[in-house]
């Protein structure tokens, strides 16, 4: 079922869609090993729009949170997210505009140094990011979009006091805000692959110039997000996700095997990926 609400005397336009995605796996007598499992996702995407065909004015509002229980492991988290988007865009030439861009990304609850569980290395607004930005966008069709800006302020919050002192996520230890300005890319990529297939890519990029270690300002911030949604029916989805981030800021657990066991090793700059597929029952609004 897919409903869209349109106000043609004022050019707004809102959609949602809602999802649910479910994964199950179990071992009987099977000689080979293996943990049986059962996880659930919650997803949230809604979208409220201005379009005059001059000003495009966008809100995106995407959550999402989930849970994985394993015999080994018990219940953790799988999935939380909070990513709040508003592009505020106005005509500057055929297919050129300009673009205010405000995001805010975060998570719902605390997450852990897994599998040790009584470490905390999330929570709400710790990290959250903000980003403020002005730019040109090159939108040639629906399915496609570039924006790219020299004029971007970033700041990390870190709003828990054990982390801030650790200065998690590259706020200066005891401080619970980090700023940077620097340039700013976001490219944006759907499409239909084939009948009830759709890719979608996002790949936001930035540089901060102004860093105050001058080693540091050839560095970018990665973070791409990917998506392929296969849809059944109108009420069943199999969703596959795939999220890489790379910031230079961000120190990630490290592990080595020592008699069979991963044990801590430190911290150190990796490339974060997140992968998962699951089965949905969705419902467009």
């Amino acid at each position: 079922i897919s409903i869209a609400q349109v106000d043609t005397n004022n050019y707004w336009l809102t959609k949602g869609n809602a999802q649910l995605l479910v994964n199950q796996a179990s071992f009987t007598n099977w000689a080979q090993g293996g943990n049986n499992s059962v996880s659930g996702t919650a997803l949230l995407n809604y979208n409220i729009t201005y379009d005059d065909s001059l000003t495009i004015w966008e809100n995106v509002f995407d959550f999402g949170y989930g849970l994985i229980n394993t015999d080994e492991y018990g219940t953790r988290k799988n999935e939380d997210k909070i990513d709040i988007l508003s592009n505020f865009n106005h005509i500057a030439a055929n297919k050129f505009y300009y673009t205010g861009k405000l995001n805010f990304k975060s998570q719902f609850v605390e997450g852990y140094n897994y599998p040790n569980d009584s470490i905390e290395v999330s929570n709400f607004l710790a990290p959250a990011y903000v980003i403020l930005s002005a730019g040109m966008t090159y939108k040639p069709n629906a399915d496609f979009s570039f924006y790219l800006s020299p004029a971007t302020g970033k700041m990390t919050i870190v709003n828990d006091d054990t982390l801030s002192a650790q200065g998690a996520y590259g706020v200066t230890p005891g401080e619970k805000t980090r700023l940077e300005f620097g340039a700013y890319a976001t490219i944006d990529f759907k499409k239909e692959v084939m009948e009830n297939i759709t890719f979608k890519s996002k790949l936001d990029l930035f540089n901060n110039y102004t860093d105050p270690n001058t080693d540091n300002r050839s560095n970018i911030d990665v973070n791409w997000e990917n998506s392929l949604n296969l849809t059944v029916n109108k009420y069943i989805t199999v969703n596959m996700f795939a999220h890489l981030i790379y910031d230079h800021d961000i120190l990630v657990p490290l592990f080595k095997e020592v008699d069979g066991e991963d044990v801590p090793d430190g911290t150190g700059r990796r490339l974060q990926v997140k992968q998962t597929l699951g089965l949905g029952f969705s419902y467009k609004f």
